[in-house]
């Protein structure tokens, strides 16, 4: 018997074909609505099944006699150390729920803009196909509870990407073919810009230009080359305890986010002795900051376009946490972190994800 060995498995998201109603699966698995992920580090599926057994019952003996599942669960733990644009955009698409795309011309390069639903409003559901030691199964219902982007580690080149997925419950064993993977390059921290602005300067820019900054109406603090570490994370609090409905069986019938969603973003950078007073006053003063983190590869998608693979976040407002210090190999830190705010305008947080799918 031959082994069986994980670099042999394999992992298919349909994003580009949200469920149209939950756990409904997609219409197809199309080469325009699927992406298959690679060169991940993590990302077995776990059955977290309810089961339940006469263990604790009196029933003529001193042992378990039978059991059944009661409320099935599918989890999915994704960690990616080396990001790829159309990777990146097919989760924050799962992250945020609104999503809208502009075209570079007619060229097949594009510009997806990822902003948070409202409260009210449920986030997509997507299907899943995990290929695992030899077997494939199809899971339903598929939505982001939680995601990190951030450098991959103080020696990374590069961008990771961490994402907690919980599905329905469903699965089937499934034999369709994975789609081809796409030949984008992964997102390298080198590549990485990054502005500040505070008050009345702040200025969000409708439709983003790559390699500048779209956050101020004034001069903004450039934080590009102090930047040693940035994090941005989602947190969507899904309600994995509810939606097992009678109509559903022992699969959830629904999966909705929390009223305690949140979205986070931190910054570490070199400390600037000739401005560190004033950066601290961000934080006493308790001033309305905005932030941008962008990385543009430099890399046209498409001959003839101006579209290059890439991913801008912008972040409208958030008050800065206390200033924590650090060290690192004997260079003096500062972080920068807060928790995204409403402005009364502008969405918690727009992400641009730029690529050819």
């Amino acid at each position: 018997m031959g082994r069986q060995f994980r670099k042999l498995d394999q992992l298919m998201l349909s994003v580009g074909d949200k469920e149209a109603s939950y756990n409904a699966g997609p219409g197809g698995w199309l080469a325009a609505s699927a992406i298959q992920l690679f060169e991940f580090s993590e990302a077995y599926a776990v059955w977290d099944d309810k089961l339940r057994s006469d263990r604790d019952s009196v029933h003529g003996s001193q042992f378990a006699t039978t059991d059944e599942i009661v409320r099935q669960d599918v989890r999915l733990a994704y960690t990616e150390r080396q990001v790829r644009p159309a990777h990146l955009g097919g989760l924050l698409a799962l992250a945020g729920g609104v999503v809208a795309t502009v075209q570079d011309g007619a060229l097949v390069a594009y510009r997806h803009k990822f902003t948070p639903v409202a409260a009210d409003v449920a986030l997509p559901s997507i299907a899943m196909m995990e290929k695992a030691s030899g077997e494939q199964f199809l899971c339903k219902g598929i939505k982001l509870d939680s995601l990190a982007l951030a450098r991959g580690g103080s020696e990374n080149a590069y961008w990771s990407l961490e994402a907690g997925l919980i599905g329905s419950g469903h699965r089937a064993s499934d034999a369709t073919a994975f789609v081809t993977k796409l030949t984008e390059a992964p997102l390298r921290w080198g590549d990485a810009k990054c502005w500040l602005e505070t008050g009345t300067d702040i200025s969000i820019d409708a439709a983003p230009t790559q390699g500048l900054e779209n956050i101020s109406s004034g001069t903004p603090d450039v934080l590009t080359l102090r930047l040693k570490g940035a994090r941005f994370s989602v947190g969507n609090a899904l309600q994995a305890d509810e939606g097992y409905e009678p109509a559903s069986g022992k699969v959830r019938g629904r999966l909705d986010h929390g009223d305690d969603r949140r979205f986070r973003i931190e910054l570490t950078v070199e400390v600037d002795p000739s401005t560190l007073a004033t950066e601290r006053g961000y934080y006493d003063n308790r001033d309305n900051v905005a932030v941008e983190l962008e990385v543009d590869s430099g890399t046209i998608i498409a001959a003839t376009g101006v579209y290059k693979y890439g991913f801008d976040l912008i972040i409208p407002r958030l008050r800065l946490e206390p200033i924590a210090r650090s060290v690192d190999r004997g260079v003096a830190l500062v972080t920068f972190a807060g928790e995204c705010m409403y402005d009364g305008t502008n969405p918690l947080w727009n992400g641009y994800e730029y690529t050819a799918y």
